[in-house]
């Protein structure tokens, strides 16, 4: 029997997104996904807007078109890491599907 380790789950910032960038995660499908894993690319992260006491940013990450993802909440593994974002469909080209994550930290 293989056992496969735990990852850490840790909380997504800026200082650990933008690490990401170019990285490819696992996304674990939900049932109305179709299940399965889902590969997905670290894309592009904006630069952050100081507002209201908090620093507010996006990440677009990409999938294939192939199989597209519902807007929700995903677990998102690299290494040994683990986070949870929501990420939301913003645009699709003939090979990917782009989506994004908005997020947020108090200043």
């Amino acid at each position: 029997m293989t056992m496969t380790p735990i990852g850490r789950r840790i909380e997504p910032t800026y200082a650990v997104l933008r690490d990401l960038l170019g990285c490819e995660v696992t996304a674990t499908a939900s049932p109305l996904d179709g299940y399965g894993a889902v590969a997905l690319t670290f894309e592009f992260l904006s630069t952050p807007v100081a507002w209201g006491g908090a620093v507010t940013y996006s990440v677009r990450i990409t999938g294939p078109v192939d199989h597209p993802m519902v807007p929700g909440r995903y677990e998102l593994v690299h290494d040994d890491l683990s986070m949870v974002l929501a990420l939301y469909p913003v645009a699709q080209d003939a090979r990917f599907v782009h989506y994004e994550a908005y997020l947020g930290e108090p200043l």
